[in-house]
């Protein structure tokens, strides 16, 4: 009885590399002629970002959005783009008085003794909601802003950087819409 071995160049082979094996794979239900094709996001299901320099104040700041389909991801800096607090505001309908709102605002990362984060969470997620920038459809709405800022507690510095992120927001949602 003799053994034999027959060699074929397969994936096990090393001299084929994986992204040929991964080219010639088949999906199970696909017929035998059509190749595994790479699969590509629709372009309305990515985020929309922007992100934008400015000076406040003779410091410079940086601002940015991402708009996902369930939330609003902003950042604001003076620290060259270090973002020092993270805070999560959900603005839900409430469920005993449709016409109102209620918050919950947390800090996800960071100095949780700093309330002015919150406050800067909450004014964005009050504007939003009272300008009406985002579609309804939803009870519910997750704005999550980092901020950096060197005097987050001055109120000119406070209504600057409130502005500045609404517009950012406005120019982000104008973006997401001619996209589509």
């Amino acid at each position: 009885m003799t053994n034999t071995a027959s060699s074929s160049n397969s994936i096990a082979d090393p001299s084929h590399g994986l992204s040929e094996a991964m080219a010639n794979a088949q999906l199970s239900g696909a017929s035998s002629s059509s190749p595994l094709a790479l699969p590509k996001p629709l372009p309305t299901s990515l985020p929309t970002t922007l992100s934008r320099s400015y000076k406040l104040s003779g410091i410079p700041m940086d601002a940015y959005i991402q708009i996902f389909g369930d939330r609003i991801v902003l950042g604001v800096s003076q620290r060259q783009q270090r973002i020092g607090t993270w805070c999560l505001c959900q603005a839900t309908q409430s469920a005993v008085d449709p016409k109102a709102i209620e918050f919950d605002i947390n800090t996800v990362l960071g100095d949780r003794h700093d309330a002015m984060v919150g406050v800067y969470a909450r004014q964005i997620t009050e504007r939003v909601l009272r300008e009406r920038l985002i579609g309804g459809g939803s009870t519910t709405m997750v704005v999550l802003l980092g901020v950096g800022l060197e005097q987050p507690k001055d109120p000119e510095m406070f209504a600057a950087v409130i502005q500045i992120l609404v517009d950012l927001i406005k120019d982000a949602i104008l973006q997401m819409q001619s996209r589509r």
